[in-house]
């Protein structure tokens, strides 16, 4: 039970999976899904699409590269972003969003629209046209959801309710927020650094 579901390479997906994808589209989950869902075995790759995703795309007639840049807006899923939503280079068959109910979060190198969000009330989701999304995006998609962020996006971080782990990838202080205020023990010493406390730095 998640709040947050990221399907990366679901371009062939079975009827039972469909199913079970059907199934997530409750209690204000975010569905996300890169690049084109669905579309292995489908009679129309962008019906295809929609269905898995409830958002309307239309083929671009030729392959494009799968490059994304954020578009100029308010929406919270573009706080923070500084060039571009996804990171990849390959070029191949692009889907552009033409849904109305959409909000446009993002572009390819040619303009069209990339990325989009769509609010069902019931659950949310997410075309990500590209493929590599940046991990900013990542983070918003998640605070997004109201799910715990431990740390700021750019550094590994591996968390549960009993510890957690940062592998600096940057230097700097960090500072990690825990699921509830704890008390804190460094592992490697056994030292208590905090009898209860929200964040640890």
């Amino acid at each position: 039970e998640y709040k947050v579901y990221i399907f990366l390479n679901a371009h062939c997906i079975s009827a039972q999976q469909r199913s079970r994808i059907q199934s997530l589209r409750r209690d204000g989950r975010i569905l996300v899904f890169v690049h084109a869902p669905g579309i292995v075995g489908a009679n129309s790759a962008a019906d295809a699409i929609k269905d898995v995703t409830g958002i309307a795309v239309q083929p671009l007639p030729e392959e494009t590269q799968l490059l994304t840049s954020p578009t100029e807006g308010e929406h919270f899923l573009l706080r923070r972003l500084d060039g571009l939503l996804g990171t990849g280079t390959l070029s191949g068959p692009a889907f552009e969003v033409k849904d109305a109910n959409a909000v446009v979060l993002g572009t390819y190198p040619n303009g069209n629209a990339a990325v989009a969000c769509r609010d069902f009330g019931k659950w949310k989701s997410i075309f990500f046209g590209g493929v590599g999304i940046c991990e900013q995006f990542l983070h918003n998609v998640a605070q997004w959801a109201g799910a715990w962020c431990v740390a700021e996006p750019g550094d590994a971080v591996y968390a549960s309710q009993h510890f957690a782990t940062i592998h600096a990838l940057f230097a700097g202080e960090k500072t990690l927020r825990l699921l509830r205020p704890s008390r804190v023990t460094d592992l490697t010493t056994g030292k208590v650094l905090a009898a209860r406390t929200p964040t640890i730095t």
